[in-house]
């Protein structure tokens, strides 16, 4: 089983019925770039190289899969489905490069929003990565940005 969750973070296996690994991802992903003041193009292209990156997946499939994200979090009243999905199948090293790929998508714009520190904060903390943990990871996705 730990081996199917590993090959699903990494891409290579099908989804499982219902929500799974990856779209969860997409749907914090979104969930993050929609907390400030809208959808903004660059954080788009910023959530579709990061699926690309992540899954190792073609454009067309980080489009696909980013609309699913996007479909699964207006659907859901609150994030805590997609957390327990992550926190489920990934480890913990993986759960912090999870928050670094959500600083990145708050950074993909230029400007950090409180709503989108807020959001980081509570997800950090429903994945069990702690404030040192969130914290280094939001130094690595600025250096990345060049910021």
């Amino acid at each position: 089983m730990l081996s199917q969750l590993k090959s699903l973070f990494a891409g290579s296996a099908a989804p499982a019925a219902g929500l799974d690994l990856r779209t969860a991802v997409a749907a914090l992903l979104v969930e993050t770039a929609w907390s400030a003041d809208g959808f903004d193009p660059a954080e788009q292209e910023c959530i579709e190289a990061l699926l690309q990156t992540r899954f190792d997946i073609s454009p067309a499939q980080a489009k696909d899969l980013l609309a699913a994200g996007d479909q699964a979090g207006r659907n859901n009243v609150h994030m805590l489905r997609f957390t327990k999905q992550i926190l489920e199948g990934m480890e913990p090293e993986r759960r912090v490069e999870m928050i670094e790929m959500l600083w990145e998508v708050a950074y993909a714009d230029g400007v950090l929003s409180v709503d989108e520190e807020r959001l980081i904060t509570k997800v950090s903390g429903l994945l069990f990565v702690s404030a040192g943990e969130r914290n280094a990871a939001r130094r690595r996705a600025m250096a990345k940005l060049g910021l």
